[in-house]
């Protein structure tokens, strides 16, 4: 089954949260940060912020240590040619992700080894306009579906691709939620199995409060 370690924890939470950690003040004291949400999310995504502060040898110990608590989503957007590819996705895997976020546009991804990589999550549509990923949106998900990838990213506002991808059976990530001006909820209701929230949840004043609401409005949604 594919992302079966983020459904458990999404069960066992009543939650379809993923929070986004890479804003400098909650990096200062992750674990702490990872605390404040543990019982509100399923997931945490780390990007290049979170890579850049902590460094890959800080970043691996902070997962180790919670890898029993979330499921870790590598946001590094990947894209070279196969073999580099390959090498990063080896990479993120050896310092104990379970998923990466990948382009498809490139394609080349279906020669990847699967066994040495996290589950691949394919970056179909991003929450900004990005007119040239939205043009090439139908061809990049029959790749990535030919690719046997399992996972997309699509923005939360982007209510058509969220409905076009979930028939064809892929697990939704939608970002954009929060900050970026999508409602809490909102892409669950068009078919996205997860919400991707940061900054509305990081920057609050209350942390574990926001993360509660946020969960609590996806339970409410979707009537866990």
């Amino acid at each position: 089954m594919a992302f079966e370690k983020l459904w458990s924890l999404s069960g066992r939470r009543r939650s379809r949260l993923i929070v986004a950690i890479d804003e400098a003040n909650a990096l200062e004291d992750v674990s702490s940060t990872l605390s404040k949400v543990e019982e509100s999310a399923a997931g945490v995504k780390f990007g290049f912020p979170a890579l850049l502060t902590l460094g890959p040898d800080k970043m691996r110990s902070v997962m180790q240590e919670w890898k029993e608590r979330f499921y870790f989503l590598a946001d590094y957007k990947v894209a070279d040619i196969p073999h580099i590819c390959g090498v990063i996705l080896e990479q993120l895997k050896g310092l104990g992700f379970d998923g990466a976020t990948v382009h498809v546009f490139q394609r080349g991804i279906e020669g990847l080894d699967v066994f040495k990589a996290p589950e691949l999550v394919a970056v179909l549509a991003m929450s900004h306009r990005s007119p040239a990923l939205d043009e090439g949106f139908e061809a990049n998900l029959a790749y990535a579906k030919a690719a046997r990838i399992s996972g997309a990213v699509v923005g939360a506002s982007k209510w058509r691709f969220i409905e076009s991808a979930k028939r064809s059976g892929l697990v939704i990530f939608s970002p954009g939620v929060g900050a970026q001006g999508s409602e809490l909820g909102s892409a669950l209701q068009k078919g996205a199995d997860f919400e991707i929230v940061g900054r509305s949840i990081i920057l609050s004043q209350d942390v574990r409060s926001a993360a509660e609401k946020a969960a609590e409005a996806h339970r409410r949604t979707l009537n866990l």
